[in-house]
């Protein structure tokens, strides 16, 4: 006899999805960095290349909301076996045909791949989690993404200087093709809470932007927008600032992959962390510190410095964006958690497709220094979003 399967997510059921997730993962951050490097290569200049980088967010920033709301209707098992089989094609693209306008289509397909996984998995945690376990689970989840995040941009780094532009994409096509091959086969069971589907609302009662008219729920994505910026800001300058620093693809790797070995130490701690330090303080010194990281950054081109103070970065982006997202699920209904999870992806997504464009505007202009510095002041702004020092987990009204 087969034995029931349990109310909620099993750890051992969480850790098989964050290692799917893992798998594809390490390709969105092997290619957004070989998609600026290739375009580098190129001859392309630094507004091309925000373009390219922006558009690994255009089309989740305008389908989030309604990828939310589809994940609160349906299963998750078709779109996440879905995206894994995008994110191959994604990479074989600019592997098969060449050239700036294979990347802009591969940053497009991985890009929306990757945001279908990211909100297939974090619905699955918000929702098949026992309320004791959540916080953990979307820490472990996290976990995750340091790993994929440490390992992606630094394989393609290697495979870069060894193999050359084209084949490191055909490399990053051998993780997404094991995570597909595994949810075909089964290997992921979901118990039957995940795949509940909430009954269609009324239009006029679930209007797109509607949760927005709760200050506590519009203070939460302004903390998850600002988190998701620094990181977005390290993940498109650190290899042009290390370009012009004469570094090779291997030492940008590292650079990267500094900013993520920070990350993944900091989610390790991070249960550890809650239980001791309350997540507005923790979310407070965050910003400070990569304000802080990101004034100094620009500075200097020594390697070893580049490393620590994109680590120090690291470790405070690792631990707020959970903090941020499990006071999100928090404060919103339960039986919207997939457009509210839409929802802030749209608003980051929307970000992330303007900020790289605007600010590779600004980079040819003006240089890199003027870039970091006006987003370090932006975090060091970000202060008076606690200063009511305290976070409500009443839901908000439906």
């Amino acid at each position: 006899m087969h034995e029931p399967m349990p109310p909620f997510l099993t750890r051992r059921q969480v850790w098989i999805l964050t290692t799917l997730a893992i798998l594809n993962h390490i390709t969105f951050t092997g290619a957004r960095v070989n998609v600026s490097l290739t375009a580098i290569h190129l001859g392309a200049s630094e507004l091309i290349v925000g373009l390219l980088v922006a558009f690994f967010s255009v089309l989740p920033a305008l389908l989030s909301m309604k990828a939310g709301r589809m994940l609160d209707r349906v299963s998750p098992m078709t779109p996440l076996v879905a995206s894994s089989v995008a994110h191959v094609a994604g990479v074989v693209v600019p592997f098969a045909v060449p050239g700036l306008w294979s990347l802009l289509a591969a940053s497009l397909l991985i890009g929306t791949a990757s945001n279908l996984f990211y909100l297939c998995q974090q619905r699955i945690f918000a929702t098949a989690s026992a309320r004791a376990d959540r916080t953990t689970n979307l820490g472990i989840g996290a976990i995750g993404f340091g790993v994929s995040g440490f390992i992606g941009p630094l394989a393609t780094g290697v495979a870069i200087d060894h193999l050359g532009h084209d084949q490191a994409f055909l490399m990053l096509a051998v993780t997404p093709v094991i995570a597909s091959v595994l949810l075909l086969a089964g290997v992921l069971k979901l118990p039957a809470v995940a795949a509940a589907v909430a009954p269609a609302a009324p239009e006029a009662a679930r209007a797109a932007f509607d949760l927005l008219r709760q200050p506590r729920v519009r203070r939460v994505y302004a903390m998850g927008l600002l988190f998701s910026m620094a990181w977005d800001t390290f993940t498109l300058f650190v290899p042009i600032h290390g370009s012009h620093a004469g570094l090779s693809a291997t030492v940008i790797g590292m650079v990267m992959a500094s900013l993520t070995a920070g990350v993944f130490t900091t989610r390790l701690a991070l249960p550890a962390m809650a239980r001791r330090i309350s997540a507005p303080r923790m979310l407070f010194f965050g910003h400070i510190i990569i304000g802080a990281g990101l004034l100094v950054f620009p500075l200097t081109g020594q390697v070893y410095v580049l490393m620590a103070c994109s680590f120090v970065v690291g470790l405070a982006v690792g631990y707020a964006q959970p903090l941020s997202m499990s006071m999100m699920f928090d404060v919103v209904p339960a039986d919207r958690a997939g457009e509210a999870l839409g929802l802030r992806i749209a608003i980051t997504g929307a970000s992330q497709a303007v900020f790289p464009f605007v600010l590779g505007a600004i980079s040819s202009a003006l240089g890199l220094t003027p870039v970091f510095w006006s987003l370090a002041l932006l975090q060091f702004a970000g202060t008076r979003l606690y200063r009511h020092n305290h976070t409500t987990t009443d839901r908000v009204r439906k």
